[in-house]
């Protein structure tokens, strides 16, 4: 009986943890040369350039939903900016901007 308890407290505990943490959000755009995905890994605002990156790894992360599509309003639709959301185990797309 105190074996099932603790397991129910540890199952409660893991799913608290991810419904109360706070969303991560990232910019991913289409390569139109290559096809490829690639993600928003810098912004230089004085010289209004931006970096990008193959790897997921590299890419900047947002906390607040709306400065992640400021961000995405500003890089060229061509590349059809994309924002994603973490989700439990993976990203998954919020929508073209």
């Amino acid at each position: 009986m105190g074996t099932f308890l603790l397991f129910i407290i540890l199952v409660g505990a893991v799913w608290a943890y991810f419904k109360l943490k706070s969303p991560t959000y990232r910019i991913s755009l289409i390569d139109q040369v290559t096809g490829y995905t690639k993600y928003l890994s810098s912004v230089d605002g004085i010289n209004h350039s931006f970096t990008y990156s193959a790897s997921p790894d590299a890419a900047i992360t947002f906390k607040d939903p709306k400065r992640a599509e400021v961000f995405a309003s500003q890089v060229d639709k061509v590349n059809q900016p994309t924002i994603e959301k973490k989700g439990f185990l993976n990203w998954e797309k919020q929508g073209v901007i």
